[in-house]
């Protein structure tokens, strides 16, 4: 165990070193640390020494005892969070997200932890090989979760270099005609980045304002962000206009057209919200951007939980295929030894 935690330690490092765009990079590192406390609760265990063996049991038994109390407090947490978002951001459908997440882990909750107990004192019976295969999906989507986030979090560590030719500026919507909240921090960032850099190496990079116009707007979000970023003082001819995307990656595709076609190699940056920043990365990659680097705006705290939800969310539907493959097969498994268990 203690070897395969070091193989996937190295993989990871590898693997980050290549790319830093890929959920890979998360689930390396998360394999390679549950590797290793297994090898550290089993060497703990199997010590000569007694106080070592006892702290290697206790430590297994608190493992254990943290483990469900550690899933109910998340998921009364995204229940307390739900509230808070319906509280600052409206009845929308989106700000429900938390609240069904959270009552979906209590649900999930009482079937993985207390299922098994009321099963054996009552005539509720479900079959072993069904209940191992729901919680083995359970755990799978877990660590699925954790490492996106934690691909998403050493994403967001990456600091660009203040080197760039391009700064790529993400639409999210409009208010009215002028930049929403959420789209006025994302110019923040890019304009901070594009006066910094002018500031250390006195050069200043090209904007792509990247965003179209949507069945509910007076304008075309890229022309608002145009015209915001003119009012700061950018010159008309650092800025380029791509009026046409409609998601995230026609942002990535039509920007990175506009960019060959100005300069054949270059250096860009892609400025979103940090919870964002992570997906946009996957997407510049698939739209061939191998050099595209973030600068993530910062969100209010209670809405970081939803945003990392939607985000995990768009990510399965990018890996459905492959996703739906896997649960198909874990119910095909559960299934047929049912079946050779009753007959």
């Amino acid at each position: 165990m203690r070897l395969l935690a070091e193989i996937l330690l190295a993989a990871f490092f590898i693997s980050y070193f290549i790319d830093k765009r890929t959920v890979l990079n998360g689930k390396l590192l998360c394999g390679s640390m549950l590797c290793f406390m297994i090898y550290l609760l089993q060497s703990m265990q199997n010590s000569p020494h007694l106080i070592i063996s006892a702290m290697g049991f206790f430590l297994l038994w608190a493992i254990m005892t943290v483990l469900p109390l550690l899933f109910f407090s998340v998921g009364a947490a995204m229940i307390f969070n739900g509230f808070l978002l319906i509280k600052f951001e409206g009845k929308r459908l989106c700000n429900l997200l938390s609240f069904a997440v959270g009552l979906g882990m209590f649900t999930i909750f009482l079937f993985i932890f207390y299922l098994p107990i009321y099963a054996s004192n009552h005539a509720l019976y479900l079959p072993m090989p069904i209940y191992y295969g729901i919680v083995g999906l359970v755990g799978y989507f877990t660590f699925l979760f954790v490492s996106f986030l934690v691909s998403s979090m050493l994403f967001n560590l990456n600091k660009p270099k203040l080197d760039q030719d391009f700064i790529i500026i993400l639409g999210c919507g409009l208010l009215y005609d002028k930049p929403s909240p959420l789209l006025m921090q994302r110019i923040d960032a890019g304009y901070n980045f594009y006066k910094k850099q002018q500031h250390y190496n006195d050069s200043t990079p090209i904007f792509i304002v990247s965003g179209g116009q949507g069945a509910d707007e007076k304008l075309a979000e890229a022309v608002v962000m145009k015209m915001e970023l003119l009012a700061r003082g950018i010159p008309d001819e650092k800025i380029l206009v791509e009026d046409h995307s409609r998601t995230t990656y026609e942002n990535l595709i039509y920007s990175k057209e506009m960019m060959d076609a100005v300069k054949p190699k270059y250096r860009c940056v892609i400025a979103t919200h940090n919870y964002h920043l992570f997906r946009a990365g996957i997407y510049a990659r698939k739209a061939g951007l191998k050099r595209a680097e973030g600068i993530g705006a910062p969100t209010v705290s209670y809405y970081l939980p939803m945003a990392f939800l939607r985000e995990f969310i768009a990510y399965l539907n990018m890996n459905k295929a492959i996703n739906l493959y896997i649960i198909l097969f874990v119910l095909f498994v559960s299934v047929f030894f049912t079946i050779r268990s009753v007959l």
